[in-house]
């Protein structure tokens, strides 16, 4: 999956919110995932897939207002493998992607904001 976010929906949001109040929750947004990500790592390992499922549906929806439309695609595929049965052995590689494509995003975002 590809790693651009979309600036149409990034734009609107900032429009709509003010540049100010993006920032604050861009900042709230990186305090998430640097909470997230580790329980997102812990989940995995002990095959907590209940929780892990509740992770990433908090991290899709808390990412689409940054426009990182892709990455949320990706946190609801994983939810929807881990409804459908899927085991964590399954889930692993989608795990890796997942993280890989939010480290790109994220810099993305922060490339926007900083303008």
């Amino acid at each position: 999956m590809s790693g651009k976010i979309d600036l149409t929906m990034l734009k609107q949001y900032e429009d709509m919110l003010s540049k100010e109040k993006m920032l604050f929750l861009f900042s709230e947004y990186k305090e998430k995932i640097n909470t997230d990500m580790p329980k997102i790592d812990k989940y995995t390992a002990y095959k907590d897939l209940d929780n892990l499922r509740i992770a990433y549906h908090s991290l899709a929806s808390a990412s689409l207002v940054f426009g990182m439309v892709n990455f949320a695609k990706l946190c609801r595929k994983i939810e929807e493998m881990i409804l459908e049965g899927k085991n964590i052995d399954e889930l692993k590689d989608f795990i890796e992607e997942s993280k890989m494509l939010l480290k790109t995003d994220k810099k993305q975002v922060e490339m926007y904001l900083e303008k």
